[in-house]
């Protein structure tokens, strides 16, 4: 008879815990549909919304054995919104063939954002080193970084450039940068916001033209502030990613091939996302497979997709992945790319 109550009691809390989870759910997806990002609170909710959505793999299981058909009708919309995020990321791409045809133009590239006091050299250059890229973009760099690697790899990429040590925005520090095997044909300034985090850099692949923008969106970094302080951060910094994503979105078409390596400090579920969507393709998402997390906490736990190698209607993606640790707080993503013509363009 104990056993039977003790079971009873449990059933009932855990009922009381689905609905009390479902009703939350559904209450910030509505509050999403009508406002996306426009409250700071709203926005974070919305950069971790896959971990909202991750407790549907044990409530769904247990109103079905329930036989809860209403709570499962709850279910409804979030599952479409799973399915809607996360599935492609599942599912076997079509995108674009395993290799490149041996004629086209490819080029290997890894965007890597090395910590702007990771003093680990050798682990950031063995990241490289071991996927190979032809052209690597940095974020958070330092004047020792650039020594450093330049040391450590100078000899299979020779050609670099950063941004200008003299910029008031980051005091010589928090640098943008590339360096590469394939010679640098151009180098040019971003236009503001992206100046302040942000440089372009021209190639020749195969006779073939490339357009590369190494940039570095506004952060957040709520956690090392006060809770008061939160709302006034969150807008400020949200509002300097959206202008940046805009200003992406307009200034990338172009009739030549495009790729910008990000650290765009959001998720895929935000509203500066969207934006640069709009215009430029997520190569991750078309090509690779898995959730691809880059954020890393406790350099061991990697947590949310914040990197990206974008690119425009002439560039298709071969492949991309996460590369490996390199002692940052950010694991690096790699993605093989085959340069084409843009409908339009002149041969």
């Amino acid at each position: 008879m104990l056993k039977r109550l003790k079971r009873q009691l449990l059933k009932t809390g855990l009922d009381r815990l689905a609905l009390l989870y479902l009703g939350l759910l559904l209450i910030w997806l509505s509050l999403r549909l009508i406002w996306f990002d426009q409250f700071w609170w709203l926005g974070l909710l919305n950069t971790f919304a896959f971990w909202w959505m991750l407790p549907l793999v044990l409530v769904m299981p247990w109103v079905l054995w329930r036989r809860q058909w209403w709570r499962l009708a709850a279910c409804a919309l979030p599952l479409v919104l799973v399915l809607h995020w996360y599935g492609p990321l599942f599912l076997p791409s079509f995108a674009a063939p395993a290799v490149a045809a041996p004629s086209a133009a490819t080029v290997k590239v890894m965007s890597f954002n090395i910590l702007i006091n990771n003093r680990n050299y050798d682990a950031i250059a063995d990241a490289i080193r071991q996927e190979d890229p032809d052209i690597v973009g940095f974020q958070e760099l330092r004047p020792e970084h650039i020594a450093e690697l330049q040391t450590r790899l100078g000899a299979v990429y020779p050609y670099g450039m950063f941004s200008p040590e003299h910029n008031p925005f980051n005091n010589g520090v928090n640098r943008v940068g590339v360096i590469s095997r394939i010679p640098i044909q151009q180098q040019d300034k971003l236009p503001p916001p992206l100046a302040e985090r942000g440089i372009q850099v021209k190639f020749e692949i195969e006779d073939k033209p490339l357009a590369l923008w190494v940039t570095h969106f506004s952060p957040s970094n709520l956690y090392v502030f006060p809770l008061s302080q939160w709302a006034s951060l969150w807008q400020q910094s949200h509002g300097q990613r959206m202008e940046q994503a805009q200003q992406v979105a307009s200034a990338a078409e172009m009739d030549t091939p495009l790729v910008m390596l990000c650290d765009c400090n959001m998720s895929p579920t935000t509203a500066p996302y969207e934006v640069l969507g709009q215009s430029l393709t997520d190569s991750f998402r078309r090509v690779g497979w898995g959730l691809g997390p880059t954020r890393v906490i406790r350099r061991r736990w990697p947590v949310l997709r914040v990197d990206y190698v974008w690119h425009n209607q002439g560039v298709r993606p071969v492949e991309a992945h996460v590369g490996t640790d390199g002692a940052s707080d950010h694991l690096p993503v790699v993605a093989t790319l085959r340069l084409e013509t843009i409908p339009g363009q002149k041969q």
